[in-house]
């Protein structure tokens, strides 16, 4: 399905930083990063989340399931960096505004 296919890019574009250091490049991800990555997992949870829902067949239910709980998973851990990497220090509020505003979605 298309949420399955978006999640495996998603994959592919959080390796890139490994890949860039085996080609001698320096990348250090830092806020606006882990901010990408925070935005790109919600919209892929969401998705699973509807396909979760509208299936019936119980097998694949449980397969959808258990790739849903592994992206809520990433995207706690993807929470915690953000907080980490925070702009403002010491503040557990993190502000996508910016972000969603280079990617042209709502606040």
């Amino acid at each position: 399905t298309e949420c399955m296919q978006e999640l495996m890019e998603q994959v592919q574009i959080e390796y890139l930083p490994a890949e860039a250091a085996e080609n001698g490049q320096s990348f250090e991800p830092g806020f606006q990063h882990y901010a990408l990555l925070y935005i790109k997992y919600l919209q892929i949870y969401r998705k699973l989340e509807d396909c979760h829902n509208q299936m019936v067949h119980p097998q694949k239910r449980r397969d959808i399931w258990r790739v849903l709980r592994s992206t809520i998973y990433r995207i706690l851990e993807l929470k915690h960096q953000l907080i980490h990497s925070n702009p403002r220090s010491g503040s557990r509020f993190v502000a996508l505004d910016e972000v969603l505003t280079d990617l042209k979605l709502n606040p």
